[in-house]
């Protein structure tokens, strides 16, 4: 776990420095480490930021967090491009860490999953 969260924050810095993307010095959180606190919840907290903050605070791999709309906000202001980059990049190098899995498979799951199922509503009508 500690070393795909550095190579992921990693990673994304230097596809950050590449494109030549340069940030407020102000900010309490890189661009960097937004992504890769969003990528970390993805991966391993059911995409919840929040838990993924936490965790990453509470081991040390950030200092200073953002509100949870801030966070947010910067998390969507990161353009698609920058990614997609980071991901074939990323995917790129796990491929190459773990050579003996030359034939991987990847599932998507597409089952619908009821969302809200309102029990009451038949009772508002009657």
């Amino acid at each position: 776990m500690e070393d795909m969260i550095t190579t992921i924050f990693v990673l994304g810095d230097e596809i950050l420095k590449a494109l030549n993307i340069k940030e407020d010095p102000q900010v309490k959180m890189n661009n960097a480490e937004v992504m890769t606190v969003g990528l970390v919840a993805a991966y391993f907290f059911v995409g919840h930021h929040e838990r993924s903050c936490q965790f990453m605070v509470e081991h040390n791999y950030l200092k200073n967090l953002l509100s949870k709309s801030r966070f947010n906000l910067r998390l969507h202001n990161i353009g698609e491009p920058i990614w997609m980059l980071l991901f074939q990049v990323i995917a790129q190098t796990f491929k190459e860490l773990n050579p003996g899995q030359e034939c991987q498979e990847y599932i998507l799951d597409s089952f619908p999953v009821p969302v809200c199922d309102n029990i009451r509503i038949d009772r508002l009508y009657s």
